[in-house]
C-alpha cells in the first residue's frame, strides 16, 4: 500500500487537526478532541500512517467510523442529569474502535480499513487515530467531498444507494447499541442521534457502511486528509511570518 501521510510528531498532529478544522468550516467535531485522540495514539504507536485509497485491495472490507452528536458545553443542568443517571465515570477511551468491534461481531466479519466520513476537527483525526490504534489501515480520503456535512444524505454512499445498516454505536460510558435494520438511512441517522444524546457533548462512536475496497474506491474523495495536513502547516507558517493566510492556502492547494 502507498502511504500518503505520516504523523510522527505533535507539530504534525497539530497541523493536521488545524487543516481538518479549516475544511470542516464549523462542523466535524471538536479539534481539541481530535488533537487529544491523535496524541494518545502517537504516544502508543510513535507514528500514524494514512494510505492512498487506490492502493487498498479490492477484496478488503472497509468501514466508515465517525462521531455523532452534539459538542455543546455541559451546563450545570446537564451535569446534574448525568449524576442522576450515574454517568460519571468514563469506561471507553476509543469509542470508534469499540463501535467497529461491535459491528464486526454482529456481522461476523473482520474489517481491514477505516474510511473517514468527513473532514473536520474530530471526525477525521478520530478514525485516523482509531485505525492506528487497532493496527489497521486509514484511508487518505472521505465520503463527503472533503468537507464536513450536517446530514447523512450528503455522503457519497447514501447518494449511491448504500444502506447504513447494520450500524453500531458506543458511548464513553460503555452503552452499546446495534441497529440491525431501519426503514431508510434518514431513520437510521435519526436513531443514531437519539442514542448519542447520552454522550452529553462528547459524541458517540459509530461504525457503518461495510463496503469492499472496490466499492469504497468508487465513492471516496481521495487525498483530502493529506491536503488538510498541508493546509494546516501552511496556516501555521503564514501566521509565523505575518502573512495573509488565504492567499497562502490558495497557493498551496
Amino acid at each position: 500500500m502507498r502511504e500518503t501521510l505520516t504523523l510522527s510528531s505533535y507539530k504534525e498532529v497539530r497541523d493536521f487537526v488545524r487543516g481538518c478544522t479549516f475544511y470542516g468550516t464549523g462542523g466535524g467535531g471538536s479539534p481539541h478532541y481530535g488533537y487529544d485522540i491523535l496524541s494518545s495514539v502517537l504516544k502508543e504507536k510513535k507514528r500514524i500512517p494514512v494510505f492512498d485509497p487506490k492502493s487498498i485491495a479490492d477484496d478488503d472490507l472497509t468501514v466508515c467510523a465517525y462521531g455523532m452528536g452534539s459538542i455543546a458545553p455541559r451546563t450545570p443542568e446537564i451535569l446534574e442529569e448525568m449524576r442522576r443517571l450515574s454517568l460519571t465515570r468514563v469506561k471507553v477511551a476509543y469509542k470508534l474502535a469499540e463501535a467497529v468491534k461491535e459491528l464486526e461481531k454482529f456481522s461476523k466479519v473482520k474489517v481491514k480499513v477505516i474510511v473517514p466520513l468527513e473532514i473536520g476537527g474530530a471526525n477525521t483525526p478520530d478514525p485516523v487515530a482509531t485505525a492506528a490504534h487497532m493496527g489497521i489501515t486509514a484511508v487518505d480520503g472521505d465520503y463527503s467531498g472533503g468537507r464536513a456535512i450536517p446530514e447523512i444524505v450528503q455522503t457519497a454512499p447514501h447518494i449511491a444507494g448504500k444502506r447504513m445498516n447494520p450500524l453500531s454505536s458506543v458511548d464513553e460510558w460503555g452503552d452499546r447499541v446495534m441497529l440491525a435494520d431501519s426503514v431508510n438511512n434518514l431513520v437510521a441517522e435519526k436513531i443514531g442521534k437519539l442514542v448519542s444524546i447520552l454522550a452529553f457533548g462528547n459524541l458517540a462512536g459509530n461504525a457503518t457502511y461495510l463496503l469492499r475496497g472496490s466499492q469504497m474506491k468508487k465513492l471516496v474523495t481521495s487525498g483530502t486528509a493529506s491536503r488538510a495536513a498541508t493546509v494546516g502547516r501552511v496556516i501555521r507558517e503564514a501566521r509565523a511570518r505575518g502573512k495573509e493566510i488565504a492567499p497562502e492556502v490558495v497557493k498551496a492547494t
